[in-house]
């Protein structure tokens, strides 16, 4: 079966939500991003994943995905018809065009904000992106929405979700946007994350 390795707080996450809530039973473990370690076999992680980041997917056959795009896609076209990624070429573009925007103009420029080296000009610069990419978000991409791409949970309301809660480490306030606000406390409540978010606490061995 495919292997996911992760962490509770990073992009992965997003994967072990998707997973478990498609009701798939794969390997799963953590990663000790610091070590470069896995946390159960304490394997060097870069012979599993050779950029060294997650989300990593190993495959049945040894090859391995390890963007969002690639990762989220796989998980949401596991069987016959997933609601997270329905079989409907419009609606699979919507969610794709969200994966697209979350990984390319959100995350890109939110995850800067990560590099304690940065200076007060360069940081504020990238604020500055942030904020102009969570006013789209409020004001076009969720508006009137209950989650990315309408009123059904997709594979790409994981990703935004677990990168908008590191807005709170980052200190970048998310309260001038009330549709981002909305959205993420909403997302923060849907028992799909709670769920997961349980269950990764224990850094359990599959995704059940």
């Amino acid at each position: 079966m495919p292997k996911l390795y992760y962490t509770a707080t990073s992009c992965g996450a997003a994967n072990f939500m998707a997973a478990k809530a498609s009701g798939l039973v794969w390997e799963a473990e953590q990663v000790d991003l610091m070590t470069k370690k896995t946390t159960r076999g304490d394997v060097d992680f870069a012979t599993v994943n050779a950029k060294g980041n997650v989300p990593c997917l190993v495959l049945d056959d040894g090859s391995v995905l390890n963007e969002n795009a690639g990762t989220l896609t796989f998980i949401g076209m596991q069987g016959d018809s997933n609601p997270l990624y329905p079989n409907d070429a419009t609606k699979r573009a919507h969610i794709n065009n969200a994966l697209s925007y979350t990984s390319a103009e959100w995350h890109a420029h939110l995850g800067q904000l990560f590099n304690p080296a940065l200076g007060e000009e360069v940081k504020a610069h990238i604020l500055a992106i942030v904020n102009r990419k969570l006013t789209y978000m409020n004001d076009v991409m969720l508006k009137d929405k209950e989650y990315v791409t309408g009123s059904e949970l997709s594979i790409a309301d994981f990703y935004l979700f677990v990168t908008l809660t590191w807005t709170a480490y980052l200190k970048v306030d998310i309260s001038g946007f009330p549709v981002v606000e909305a959205y993420f406390k909403r997302m923060s409540e849907h028992p799909a994350v709670t769920s997961a978010q349980e269950a990764m606490a224990s850094n359990p061995e599959t995704t059940a």
